[in-house]
């Protein structure tokens, strides 16, 4: 068993031997393989950046944006979370920082130090309720939010992609743990609506 896991890509150790949930209550699985850079620069930069690469780097901080094969979170005023398919474009980094020019700019490739977890399901809130302390109605935390947070002990940035799925994005390290924590949450969930009413 050891020397199957050892084989297995980071993503999918996370949920090794762990109940990937209960089908009434969120089901856990693994994102998607995906390019991940964060670029930080000031909002003029931006406006370059955007321009130059078809992305839109403007909107609210905490919301997300798709772009055809990369989605765009703005998790502050000057910093964004670009999650891109990897064939979708290979060189994203290297155009960024050729339209930045002189820019300040920051731009780090973090694909190979991230994951990312889909939790889904029709108590999914109340599942991740367990671990942050966001308010998560669909009123209070809409489809396409995205923000930056602690689950358990691990900081994610948390993305809601439907009114009954969201997007985690994590540390590879902290993956298990996090699949882990979940989990458990999806089980206690499930044990609270099996009780008699």
């Amino acid at each position: 068993m050891a020397e199957e896991m050892a084989d297995m890509p980071e993503p999918e150790r996370a949920l090794a031997g762990i109940a990937a949930g209960v089908a009434s209550v969120a089901l856990i699985e693994n994102g998607p393989a995906a390019a991940r850079i964060v670029l930080r620069c000031r909002p003029d930069v931006a406006s370059l950046l955007g321009a130059a690469s078809g992305l839109d780097l403007g909107g609210r901080i905490n919301t997300a944006r798709l772009a055809p094969g990369c989605a765009v979170l703005k998790l502050g005023p000057d910093e964004w979370l670009l999650i891109a398919e990897p064939e979708a474009d290979p060189w994203l980094g290297a155009r960024l920082g050729a339209a930045a020019g002189a820019g300040a700019v920051s731009i780090v490739d973090v694909s190979h130090a991230r994951g990312s977890l889909v939790v889904a399901g029709p108590s999914v809130e109340a599942v991740l309720a367990a671990g942050i302390a966001l308010p998560l109605t669909i009123d209070r935390f809409p489809v396409d939010r995205a923000t930056r947070t602690l689950l358990g002990k691990s900081e994610v940035v948390l993305w809601r992609r439907a009114p009954d799925r969201f997007h985690v994005e994590v540390g590879r390290s902290f993956l298990p743990y996090v699949a882990e924590f979940l989990s458990l949450a999806i089980a206690h969930e499930a044990a609270i609506a099996a009780l008699p009413r």
